[in-house]
């Protein structure tokens, strides 16, 4: 998944990541991206083609950079395990792995805020992201959920894959008003301790609830508790 960049290509992503963060893909020149990356003009075109298609690389770039493991990984491990609690045990290690991921203090500042603006200015770039790289994680968790959970729905158990991802990236997202409202420079070791412990016992009770309630992994008795 983690696509390695290096060189004149890095230094392009980096300058174009912090210009298109601070004024969007439309408000963001060629020229710009090039006099800030100290490259030639033809740069941009030779090593992507197209401004669009750097867009492209530098959302890839800050979504996968320190990624590892993909959920595809971790969907393969869960769909091979017979035990459910080695199962529950994985997707508390997803939850980890991610917040291990995507609270690098590491990461430059321009990162949340070119992910956010991608957000709220869609654009085809973030069509292809979606498509290329949320798409084929998103279904990977489904598949490991409904293993878990062999009588959900299709639905419900993209509705559980979406409440996984959707509270850790509440905190990417949401990290400069989360941290104004600490008082914080940065997330502190504490802090995410506490909150990868808190998503994860919000996430695994909800699986649990809902074998409890009446679907119980293929095998196994119904409950977790």
């Amino acid at each position: 998944m983690q696509k390695i960049l290096s060189g004149t290509k890095r230094v392009l992503v980096d300058a174009a990541g912090e210009l298109f963060a601070q004024h969007g893909m439309e408000g963001t020149s060629v020229r710009a991206i090039a006099e800030k990356a100290n490259a030639n003009i033809a740069a941009v075109n030779y090593h992507f083609g197209s401004k669009e298609n750097l867009y492209t690389e530098v959302l890839r770039h800050v979504i996968t950079s320190n990624v590892t493991r993909t959920l595809a990984d971790y969907a393969a491990q869960i769909e091979a395990s017979e035990s459910v609690e080695e199962m529950m045990r994985i997707v508390g290690d997803i939850i980890a792995d991610r917040f291990t991921t995507f609270f690098s203090n590491d990461d430059p500042e321009w990162h949340g805020k070119l992910l956010m603006r991608s957000l709220l200015e869609p654009s085809p770039s973030l069509q292809r992201i979606v498509d290329q790289v949320f798409a084929p994680e998103h279904r990977a968790l489904e598949r490991a959920i409904s293993r878990i959970c062999p009588g959900m729905t299709a639905l419900e158990a993209q509705l559980m894959a979406f409440s996984l991802s959707g509270q850790i990236a509440f905190y990417v997202l949401a990290r400069t008003a989360i941290l104004i409202f600490l008082g914080k420079k940065n997330y502190d070791t504490a802090f995410l301790d506490a909150a990868r412990e808190h998503v994860s016992r919000i996430i695994l009770a909800g699986i649990k609830d809902y074998n409890n309630a009446g679907a119980s992994p293929a095998g196994h008795e119904k409950g977790l508790a």
